[in-house]
């Protein structure tokens, strides 16, 4: 498989899971880091787990395993309507659409092929935003 990049990092002391994602979003993909934080955690999907230090990752923690070197935990985050990336020049950001994903664990690693069976237990609803014309100029 080859190497992919997610967002993430370590957590600052005393940091919850989901303070330390946000602010390692904002940290690697904002373009203004301090005028607002835009990303919302909408639900946590699940773990993988390191077990030692080679490079493989299990949904679970092997019985023979009192202390994993690793968790990656996985959550669904929302965007703003309107976002700019920003990413490093030496990071390839593509876009992927979940049947790509879906069963690809040879072609991809085994946690982002997950991602499509993991996000099918929440429940999404798109909704279309327009402007009614006739309220326009009432405030």
């Amino acid at each position: 498989a080859p190497p992919t990049h997610r967002p993430g990092g370590r957590l600052l002391p005393g940091e919850s899971d989901e303070d330390g994602l946000l602010r390692n979003l904002t940290e690697q993909l904002a373009v203004d880091k301090l005028q607002y934080q835009p990303f919302q955690v909408i639900d946590y999907l699940g773990c993988w787990w390191r077990p030692d230090f080679d490079d493989q990752t299990l949904p679970y923690i092997p019985a023979h395993v009192s202390k994993p070197k690793e968790a990656r935990k996985l959550f669904a985050v929302q965007l703003p309507d309107k976002f700019t990336f920003h990413h490093s020049s030496t990071v390839e950001m593509v876009a992927m659409p979940f049947y790509s994903l879906y069963d690809s664990a040879e072609e991809h690693d085994p946690v982002l092929a997950s991602v499509p069976s993991l996000i099918s237990s929440i429940e999404l609803a798109l909704q279309e935003v327009t402007q009614d014309p006739s309220l326009q100029g009432q405030s």
